[in-house]
C-alpha cells in the first residue's frame, strides 16, 4: 500500500531528477539555437551556453534543499575529499595548475553536484521517467534539426558529434521502451534516431548503441533460460524471437551496414560512421598519438601519474580512454585499485536480480561510461558521474528501490478524507 511518505519522496526524487536531466534537454536546445541561427564560430555562442548555465544552475539549486536535507553530512564529506584532492594535484604538478584552473567550474560545480544528486534518489523509477520525458523533448528537437540539415536549409560540416550524443540518449531510452512495454512507437522512434545518428554522427554513439543491444541481449538469454517455465506462451515467443532477431543481426551485420550505406547515399547522405566501420583496419583518428604520449608520460613517473588534466597539457585534450586517465591521474598502483574497483562494480551491477534495476544500469553504462573509451573526459562528463551515482547507490544504498507510482488521484495531504455525508 501507498501512504504519504512514500508519494513525498517520490515527489521529491523527480525534483531531484528533473534536475540531473535538465542539462542533457537544455543543451540540445542550445546546439539547436547554435546551429539554426548559424551562431557557433560566432561571438553570441559564448552568451547562450552562459545563459544555458545559469538555468542548469538554477535547476541544480532548486533540488538543493531536498538533498542537503537527505544527507547534508555526505554532500559536504564529498566536496571535502574532492577538494583535497584537487590540492595536492594543484600543489604537487605545478605544470598542470594552468588546467586545473580551468576546469575547477565544471568539476566542482557540473561533476560533483551531479553525482552527490543521483547518489541522494531513492527511488529509481521517479529517476527512469524523467529520463523517459527527457528523451522525448530531445529526441524532438534533434529530429527538427536534422530535418533541416537533410534539406539544406542548415549546416554544420559532413558530420556532428554533439548532435549524435544527444540523440544517443533517445535511442537507448527508446529501445529499453520497446524491450520493456513492447511499444512499436518507441521502435520507430529508436530506429529513426539510430538512422540520424548513422547519417549525421559519429562512431562513439553507434559504439554505445551496439553495447547496449548486446548486454540487453545477453540478459535476455540469461533470463530466458531463467524464468522460461514462468513466462505466457505469448510473452516467451516474443522474447525468442527478439533473441533470434538479435543473433541474426549480429551474423549480417556487414551485410546490413553496407545496404544502410548504399540507401543513405541514394538519398544523397554520405555516412561517415559506416565508412569508417567498413573499412579492414581500425581507424583511431589520431587517439593512438594521444594514448602514446601519455602512456609514456605515466612511465616516466608511474607511481604518482602525472596530475588531473596533465594530458591537456601534454596533447592539448582529453586524452580520449578513461583507464589511460585514471592511471595517468593516480599513478599504476592506485589506477590499478580504481580501475579494478570500476569494473568489479559494474560486473556486480549487471548481475543483480533486480531486472528494473539492472536494466537501469545497462542504460547508464552504455550511455555515461562506453563513450569514454573513445571520447570526453570522465572528470567533466556528466553522464559519467550519472552512472557511476546510479551503481554506488544500487548496490550500496539499503534505502534504493524502484517502485513507479502513479500520481493520479493520489492524496498527498496527511488529513483523512472527509466523511460521508448520511441522508436521512
Amino acid at each position: 500500500m501507498i501512504n504519504n511518505k512514500d508519494i513525498t519522496q517520490y515527489i521529491e526524487d523527480k525534483k531531484i531528477s528533473t534536475s540531473l536531466m535538465s542539462s542533457f534537454v537544455l543543451l540540445t536546445a542550445q546546439y539547436f539555437i547554435l546551429v539554426y541561427f548559424n551562431l557557433l564560430q560566432s561571438n553570441a555562442a559564448a552568451g547562450i551556453q552562459l545563459l544555458s548555465k545559469i538555468i542548469v544552475g538554477l535547476a541544480y539549486l532548486y533540488a538543493l534543499p531536498v538533498v542537503l536535507k537527505r544527507n547534508k553530512t555526505k554532500f559536504f564529506c564529498i566536496y571535502f575529499f574532492a577538494f583535497f584532492i584537487v590540492l595536492i594535484n594543484y600543489a604537487i604538478f605545478f605544470e598542470n595548475r594552468e588546467y586545473i584552473i580551468d576546469l575547477l567550474f565544471p568539476f566542482f560545480f557540473i561533476s560533483l553536484p551531479t553525482f552527490i544528486y543521483t547518489l541522494t534518489i531513492r527511488n529509481l523509477a521517479a529517476f527512469k521517467e524523467t529520463v523517459r520525458s527527457s528523451a522525448y523533448i530531445i529526441f524532438a528537437i534533434s529530429l527538427i534539426l536534422s530535418v533541416f540539415v537533410f534539406t539544406g536549409k542548415v549546416s554544420f560540416g559532413r558530420y556532428s558529434i554533439s548532435l549524435s550524443y544527444y540523440m544517443l540518449l533517445s535511442t537507448i531510452v527508446f529501445l529499453d521502451c520497446f524491450l520493456e512495454k513492447f511499444s512499436g512507437i518507441a521502435l520507430v522512434m529508436a530506429l529513426i534516431s539510430f538512422l540520424i545518428i548513422l547519417a549525421l554522427g559519429g562512431r562513439g554513439p553507434v559504439l554505445c548503441i551496439g553495447i547496449y543491444g548486446l548486454l540487453r541481449f545477453f540478459r535476455g538469454l540469461l533470463r530466458f533460460f531463467r524464468d522460461n517455465a514462468k513466462m505466457t506462451s505469448r510473452r516467451l515467443f516474443f522474447r525468442f524471437s527478439l533473441l533470434g532477431i538479435g543473433a541474426i543481426f549480429l551474423v549480417f551485420l556487414n551485410k546490413i551496414l553496407e545496404s544502410i550505406y548504399i540507401l543513405m547515399l541514394n538519398f544523397g547522405i554520405n555516412s561517415r560512421s559506416i565508412m569508417l566501420f567498413r573499412q579492414n583496419e581500425i581507424h583511431l583518428s589520431g587517439r593512438d598519438i594521444f594514448y602514446e604520449k601519455v602512456i609514456t608520460e605515466i612511465l616516466k613517473s608511474p607511481l604518482l601519474g602525472i596530475g588531473i588534466f596533465a594530458d591537456r597539457r601534454i596533447v592539448g585534450n582529453y586524452v580520449h580512454n578513461f583507464f589511460i586517465e585514471v592511471f595517468e591521474n593516480f599513478g599504476l598502483v592506485i589506477g590499478f585499485v580504481l580501475n579494478l574497483g570500476i569494473i568489479l562494480l559494474i560486473i556486480k551491477s549487471l548481475f543483480t536480480q533486480d531486472e528494473a534495476k539492472c536494466n537501469l544500469i545497462i542504460m547508464w553504462l552504455c550511455l555515461g561510461f562506453v563513450h569514454l573509451m573513445v571520447s570526453s573526459s570522465y572528470l567533466i562528463d556528466i553522464k559519467f558521474w550519472i552512472f557511476i551515482g546510479l551503481i554506488l547507490n544500487i548496490n550500496f544504498k539499503k534505502t534504493s528501490t524502484f517502485a513507479p507510482i502513479k500520481m493520479v488521484n493520489i492524496r498527498v495531504s496527511n488529513n483523512p478524507p472527509p466523511p460521508k455525508k448520511t441522508e436521512y
